[in-house]
């Protein structure tokens, strides 16, 4: 279900499930620092602002916390379960 909402889903939401399945599966840990915004939207091929709403979204959902100044980390607990598709339904399906 996930590679279908990445290739049909709007960049924003192609950058979140991207960052939440890195998470989930460890290869980003709790607590680790993110790159820079400006390096990720580099890495994902999106302007800030795409990248903003996707952070804005894996923020909200508990997956990263955001400390002005300092950086974008990974949580240090999991998030609570959330339905995929219901995480989804915050992007609108135009890019």
């Amino acid at each position: 279900m996930q590679h279908v909402a990445r290739s049909l889903g709007p960049r924003q939401a192609r950058i979140y499930l991207a960052l939440r399945e890195a998470i989930e599966t460890g290869q980003l840990g709790r607590g680790q620092l993110l790159s820079s915004q400006a390096q990720l939207a580099q890495e994902h091929g999106v302007a800030l602002a795409t990248l903003h709403q996707a952070l804005r979204a894996l923020e909200q959902d508990g997956y990263i916390t955001r400390r002005h100044g300092v950086g974008t980390f990974v949580a240090d607990a999991p998030p609570p379960a959330t339905d995929p598709l219901r995480a989804l339904a915050r992007f609108s399906l135009q890019s």
